[in-house]
């Protein structure tokens, strides 16, 4: 697996400690940055652009301890409380939308084979880019940021190596993490190049 960080180092893990829980990483390369200006992103209708944003959870159940009590449930987890306000706060800037709520359950390894089918389902609707939302495994404390004494959560940007679109969606990754740094330097955790397919 790689891990490219905000500042487009590219790292690869090169050995996992199961029993301290620790990964080591080699440096391999920095990234070109693509090249972005404040200009170019003036808010905009996707309406007049033809362009809508697909957005759905592969994994229903995800939940938080703060907020939801739970890290998971069997159905409609916190997962989606987040998918609704991202669709919410996408529209209010004039964004076209789609939030498919469908349910994908069990939380297994097949969890990722039904909702390939929201997701073609979202790109036969139209939408030019779609996002599987999803709660992470790490600790509160990696995502945490502060800005303007406001605290935000921090997103990490999953691609798939697995998938035979990967350059393509790893060079869109890296795209969205060069307007983040230009608009919301705080945003941004990681590209996280894992070892799956994720539907991309």
């Amino acid at each position: 697996d790689v891990i490219i960080d905000k500042d487009f180092n590219k790292y690869e893990i090169i050995y996992i400690d199961d029993t301290l829980l620790t990964a080591t990483a080699r440096f391999v390369e920095s990234l070109e940055k693509p090249k972005v200006h404040k200009k170019d992103f003036n808010e905009v209708s996707t309406t007049s652009l033809n362009k809508k944003i697909g957005l759905y959870s592969t994994h229903n159940d995800e939940s938080y301890i703060i907020g939801d009590g739970v890290e998971s449930v069997y159905g409609e987890g916190g997962i989606h409380d987040i998918g609704n306000l991202l669709a919410k706060n996408l529209r209010e800037k004039n964004i076209a939308v789609t939030y498919d709520e469908t349910l994908h359950i069990p939380h297994n390894s097949s969890a990722y084979s039904r909702s390939r089918i929201t997701a073609k389902n979202l790109l036969n609707g139209g939408a030019s880019a779609i996002f599987d939302i999803h709660r992470d495994g790490a600790s509160r404390s990696f995502y945490l940021t502060n800005n303007k004494g406001k605290n935000y959560s921090k997103v990490r940007i999953v691609v798939g190596q697995g998938n035979p679109n990967k350059d393509a969606n790893l060079q869109f990754a890296l795209w969205l993490v060069s307007v983040a740094e230009s608009l919301y330097p705080w945003l941004i955790a990681d590209i996280y190049y894992g070892n799956g397919k994720y539907n991309q």
